[in-house]
């Protein structure tokens, strides 16, 4: 993953501590962690391709290292992606997502927690939130998700790379590319209409091209179980070469503290002019 020569100094440890471990263990399959965040890319009569970003923190948590700051994925290669869609980033549908699994909670992010993409239809108009579910609603979008990595299953991806052999393209550290007709395919786990296998009634979450292509943005979200307004995160960026960036938003906190810049001037300027009207008015009544 590279970052903006500005940002080093607020690089999250956890990157580093990710892509060392990549690349201590170059010869070894596709693995995956808990929370581990994962792209999934898949175009009809192509393979599908899993990839491993890292932990979701270092999304999250970019907010408020590097507000509004951009990073290039480079988890996977150009050689990568196009093993597995030959055509180039035209008809390649895509997503990123994870997830905190029952047990792996705590107060901020608790269990059944889902981070998750929308795909924009204008480049430049964000979409409107995910709605945050019941937590027994949200683990069915968490099984899918968790079922697509091959987290704790048979199947899919980090299965799938622990029974084939080691490959620096289809089969890496953090690149899974998988026949769509396999049991472990992102195709046969969460199916193509894009909605986790059924489970997720609040719209397509993956994004793509049909005839010609334009860069693609995707919103991410992060939704915790309850009511209410998924959080905003920020947005990953497709190009027609197939490189993926995450750009971050700022925090909450500092929209709401322009906001109060600007009111507090409105009101100091209302007070002002007040003043001088007052200050006017004696002359006007002695007249």
């Amino acid at each position: 993953m590279n970052i903006n020569p500005t940002l080093k100094q607020v690089l999250p440890a956890a990157v580093g501590a990710f892509m060392l471990a990549v690349a201590n263990s170059a010869q070894a399959q596709f693995t995956y962690a808990n929370r581990d965040m994962i792209a999934v890319f898949r175009q009809t009569g192509s393979p599908d391709m899993v990839v491993n970003l890292g932990q979701a923190s270092i999304y999250y948590d970019l907010g408020t290292t590097a507000p509004g700051s951009t990073i290039t994925i480079n988890n996977y290669s150009p050689a990568q992606f196009s093993a597995a869609f030959s055509s180039g980033a035209v008809g390649v549908n895509w997503a990123v997502m994870s997830g905190v699994p029952v047990g792996n909670g705590d107060a901020t992010r608790p269990a059944r927690t889902v981070w998750i993409t929308a795909p924009r239809l204008d480049l430049n108009t964000q979409t409107s939130p995910y709605q945050r579910d019941t937590g027994s609603t949200q683990v069915s979008w968490l099984s899918t998700i968790r079922g697509v990595a091959g987290a704790g299953s048979t199947a899919g991806a980090a299965a799938w790379g622990a029974g084939t052999p080691a490959d620096p393209i289809s089969n890496s550290p953090t690149v899974a590319i998988i026949p769509s007709s396999d049991p472990s395919s992102y195709t046969q786990i969460a199916g193509t209409a894009g909605n986790l296998n059924g489970t997720f009634g609040q719209g397509s979450i993956e994004n793509g091209s049909v005839t010609s292509f334009t860069d693609e943005r995707s919103d991410l979200y992060e939704v915790r179980p309850g009511t209410g307004d998924a959080i905003y995160l920020g947005f990953f960026d497709l190009n027609g070469q197939g490189a993926l960036t995450f750009t971050a938003v700022p925090e909450p906190s500092v929209y709401a503290l322009i906001g109060v810049g600007f009111l507090s001037l409105f009101f100091f300027r209302q007070r002002r002019s007040i003043s001088r009207t007052n200050a006017k008015q004696p002359e006007l009544i002695n007249q």
